[in-house]
């Protein structure tokens, strides 16, 4: 969608998530499409064709973006973040069509909803496009304030503006109110930094209100290709900006057939309501055709069944793009494609080389590694707050930044996968940096760091690794073991048998090691099969905690 029609819409709001086999969400035997699904499709292909195209009869809406009570808002968020704010939020928001906003902002509050931190005057700076809303002055309140006893200290933090059509970043972040010590920065930094509040809990979008129009955005341009100056030329046009999108969705030459039934829902939505309404329609069927959602490769005519052969061309093109991109492709690599030059292997090589050069190729390390190293579980972790008590969102944001930067150092540099075990620098900024005990490190940004401790070389040193492949509350040697067998070795494990029994959790078992907790369970001749193949792999790796933090001893538990 963002490639099609330059439009930024986070899909993962609109569609349930994919099925995994293998440790991927793209293979074809572990998919399938459900009427639910089906439906979904549907649904979000008529809110993303009402958004591209600019639906002025659009009704008001409501759109909340929360942050996780666990994110720490001490300090500049990033570099997109205003100099000299503090905390807050960013996000980036699609205003439909050209007119009124409301935009309002709330404050964190705690368990009992009570807002924290106010015990001075404030200022909350409110930017479109990093262009100042207002700047808005929170009063000091000398006791705390609970939710529901009158004027709550964040009612006034709105303010309705008009705004142009398109993707547009909204920021919320307070200005900079910390108070240290005077001294050196080396040692301010490791006093203990003042905070006077929690920080941004949610900013709403709402709207539109009184509408000027569909507006002149990216996507539309991307659509309208052609504008019919009379009647009379619609349906030469219509057909022009249909084959065009088409063409580009399906990712192969458009045939009379592809047209016929477009044309067909065009005519339908331009009786209804006018040239763009006709467009819209068909813009849906696109967006629902299994020739879009789906990436299907046809047996030559004649083939054997079972028999190997070469992919076509534009086959071919889409295999490239999907892998590299996790996209379409992009003109050029269908005109190549179409042309028949894309298998010459020149051609392909310096496709690739121009492709990868592409920040699109991002999402190679974002999809791929991030399935294949399992970092998608970052999100999903929740270690025990009891033994890992210092655990909060920004740690968790910065366990995957660390490996994805690495991965991506190491496809840009072409080094060899096998250097990504003994690596010698990393991706830090000051929050990882304090997980691991590396001092000189300040700052939200992160940035490239010559390891001195070999513990820390190579993935099996970083801490996301470590961290979902433990228990909440403690390691997970035969997770750790299965996961090098089946990531690292490709040599999974054989599955378990059934009924096999569970570490015992008891008083006395407490009082254990894991690994002399993991040797009473593999005295059992049924467990020892596999466990003799993962445990030594996983106790390699005993020393790092379940968050993957250092310890010299593995002491009970």
């Amino acid at each position: 969608v963002r490639d099609l029609l330059a439009l930024e819409i986070d899909v993962a709001e609109l569609l349930p998530a994919d099925d995994i086999g293998y440790g991927f969400d793209n293979i074809a035997d572990v998919l399938q499409v459900s009427p639910v699904l089906m439906e979904r499709y549907l649904s979000a292909a008529r809110r993303i064709s009402r958004t591209a195209v600019g639906d002025t009869t659009i009704p008001v809406g409501y759109q909340t973006y929360n942050v996780h009570h666990g994110l720490i808002q001490t300090d500049r968020l990033d570099e997109a973040a205003p100099v000299g704010s503090r905390g807050g939020t960013i996000v980036r928001h699609v205003f439909p069509v050209d007119g009124e906003y409301e935009i309002s902002v709330t404050l964190q509050r705690n368990v009992d909803d009570e807002y924290l931190g106010l015990e001075r005057e404030r200022k909350l700076d409110l930017r479109l496009d990093d262009r100042r809303l207002q700047l808005f002055t929170i009063a000091a309140s000398p006791k705390k304030i609970v939710l529901g006893g009158g004027t709550p200290p964040d009612a006034h933090l709105k303010i309705r503006v008009p705004v142009k059509a398109g993707a547009r970043e909204l920021a919320a972040t307070f200005l900079k109110d910390t108070l240290i010590k005077e001294g050196i920065i080396e040692r301010v930094r490791d006093d203990v930094v003042q905070t006077y509040f929690e920080g941004v809990a949610t900013i709403t979008v709402a709207g539109p209100f009184n509408v000027q129009g569909p507006g002149e955005t990216v996507n539309r341009e991307r659509i309208f290709i052609c504008r019919p100056s009379r009647a009379a030329d619609e349906q030469a046009c219509a057909t022009k900006i249909l084959s065009n999108l088409a063409h580009r969705a399906y990712r192969r030459p458009v045939g009379a057939d592809d047209m016929t039934q477009l044309l067909a829902l065009y005519k339908t939505g331009a009786q209804n309501g006018g040239f763009e309404s006709g467009v819209r329609l068909a813009l849906q069927k696109i967006l629902v055709s299994p020739a879009f959602l789906f990436r299907a490769e046809v047996d030559p005519p004649g083939a054997a069944p079972g028999a190997i052969y070469t992919v076509n061309d534009v086959e071919l093109a889409s295999r490239l793009s999907f892998f590299l991109w996790s996209s379409i492709p992009d003109d050029q690599l269908l005109a190549v494609a179409e042309s028949g030059r894309l298998s010459d292997p020149s051609v392909l090589q310096a496709q690739v080389r121009r492709m990868m050069a592409d920040p699109r190729s991002g999402a190679l390390v974002k999809n791929f590694a991030g399935q294949w190293l399992f970092l998608r579980n970052i999100a999903r972790i929740s270690p025990d707050t009891t033994t890992f008590p210092y655990f909060d969102e920004n740690l968790r944001h910065a366990l995957a930044k660390e490996t994805e930067l690495l991965i991506e150092s190491q496809l840009r540099e072409d080094r060899s996968v096998v250097d990504l075990l003994k690596t010698d620098y990393t991706f830090l900024n000051q929050r990882l940096a304090e997980h691991y005990g590396i001092k000189g490190i300040y700052g939200n940004e992160f940035r490239r760091v010559k390891l001195e401790d070999p513990n820390r070389h190579g993935l099996l040193g970083q801490a996301s690794i470590l961290a979902v492949t433990s228990y909440p509350n403690r390691t997970a040697p035969t997770i750790r073991g299965k996961w090098v067998l089946e990531q690292l070795l490709g040599s999974p494990p054989p599955p378990p048998p059934p009924n096999v029994p569970s570490l015992k959790e008891d008083a006395t078992t407490q009082k254990l090691t894991m690994r002399e907790r993991m040797e009473q369970h593999r005295a059992n001749p049924t467990c020892a099969v596999c466990h003799r193949m993962m445990d030594p792999l996983g106790f390699a790796l005993e020393n790092f905690d379940g968050l993957g933090g250092w310890r010299a001893s593995t002491g009970p538990g």
